[in-house]
């Protein structure tokens, strides 16, 4: 999985940290909601959120415009 997401241009040093042994995206077959914000410096969306419809069937992808990593409260 993580050479996989190389090859798509992704830092895998977070993402390799937290997926559980033997876990593999395409294993996932419910419906997944990711929202993202767009200002995201730390996980920019282009190389994370938007990468996941390559590896999810049922994705569906809510960009937040403006909006960082940490929504202010």
């Amino acid at each position: 999985m993580a050479e996989r997401l190389r090859e798509l241009g992704a830092d895998v040093s977070v993402t390799a940290r937290t997926m559980p042994d033997g876990y593999e995206l395409p294993d996932v077959d419910v419906p997944v909601l990711v929202i993202h914000g767009t200002e995201d410096v730390n996980l920019p969306i282009g190389a994370t959120a938007d990468r996941l419809k390559d590896f999810l069937g049922d994705l569906e992808l809510v960009r937040v415009d403006g909006v960082p990593h940490n929504v202010p409260r």
